[in-house]
């Protein structure tokens, strides 16, 4: 569970301590980026020798952070202090680059302390 600015995102479909008062919308959301060239030269050093690569995480990262900072501003705009049941799916959109798509949704909802 995500909690912050009297905002909650959670994966599961209720939230402890709390009653769900109404469901207001399924919010969609689509977070698209590049990690960059030179992100995918030192990948390649990284996929050759083993390991993690800390520049795609950071990029990738940051497309993700994106979404779900645009997930709770679109929820915030239907009047929901809360998403709940959010998924997230990617895919690599491109051949031989790093353009990764993430798909974030879940359901705006108004919740109240229980």
């Amino acid at each position: 569970m995500r909690k912050g600015n009297d905002f909650i995102i959670t994966t599961t479909d209720s939230i402890p301590g709390y009653r769900i008062e109404s469901y207001l919308d399924t919010i969609i959301i689509p977070a698209i980026g590049a990690a960059g060239i030179l992100r995918d030269k030192i990948a390649a050093i990284t996929d050759f020798s083993g390991g993690r690569s800390s520049a795609y995480q950071k990029s990738f990262n940051n497309i993700l952070e994106s979404g779900m900072k645009d997930l709770q501003r679109i929820a915030r705009t239907k009047g929901a202090n809360a998403v709940i049941g959010l998924k997230i799916e990617s895919t690599n959109i491109s051949e031989g680059r790093s353009i990764l798509s993430f798909l974030l949704y879940g359901t705006a909802v108004v919740v109240q302390p229980a």
